[in-house]
This record gives C-alpha cells, structure tokens and sequence, in this order.
C-alpha cells in the first residue's frame, strides 16, 4: 500500500528546491531603522524578501561594494506609506540622491551611481 504518490512527492521535492533557492541565493538586506527622511545612506532601496530583483540588486550593491539600506515594504506601514509617497507601484524602487530607479535596471544604476560619485 502506498502513503504518498508520485505526484505528491514531486510536489514536495519541487517546493523545497525553490525554497532554498529564495533564502539561500539571497543576500541578507541591510534594514534602515530609521524613517526614510532620516537615513544616512545615499542609496535606498524600498523591496520585498521575496522579490527577485531586489535579489539581484542586493547582489549588484554588495558586488560593487555601495552602502545601502533597504526598507521592506511588508514589514510596517511606514515603509509601505513612504514607498507610495514616492510613486512607488512596483519593486524595487531604489533612490539615489534625488533619483528614482523603478525595477531593477543595471544600466541605470551603474550611471545614477558613477553620476553622485558613488562608483568608479
């Protein structure tokens, strides 16, 4: 007599892999503590854990090297409320000085960043 069948193990098998790919792949964000008009970092980014492509920017900051912080916008409505302040409507949004990236563009980061000497 069988307990699980195929199907059910693939499931399982499946929903594992993708779960280790998401908390496993990631860099951990680095979290503001203080309200966006207070942050000290030139470069923000307001996203979610889940998001790929605040994934891939955390990877982008941490693999040039530029100082950070992140907001999640799940986590208070503070951050969702500034978030929406600032136009946003999809993640990431990331601010740089005064400019606004909405979704992950590395062309446009690398120019926003090297434009307020941020980068090489």
């Amino acid at each position: 007599m069988r307990l699980t069948s195929p199907y059910t193990l693939m499931g399982v098998v499946f929903t594992g892999i993708i779960l280790v790919m998401l908390f496993s792949s990631q860099v951990k964000p680095v979290h503001c503590t203080q309200p966006f008009a207070q942050h000290e970092q030139q470069v923000v980014m307001f996203g979610t854990r889940w998001c790929h492509y605040c994934g891939k920017a955390r990877q982008y900051f941490d693999d040039n090297k530029i100082a950070y912080c992140e907001y999640d916008i799940e986590v208070s409505a503070e951050n969702a409320a500034t978030y929406r302040n600032l136009g946003g409507d999809g993640v990431p949004l990331i601010v740089i000085g005064e400019t606004r990236i909405s979704g992950y563009n590395e062309s446009k980061l690398h120019f926003t960043l090297r434009e307020y000497h941020l980068m090489p």
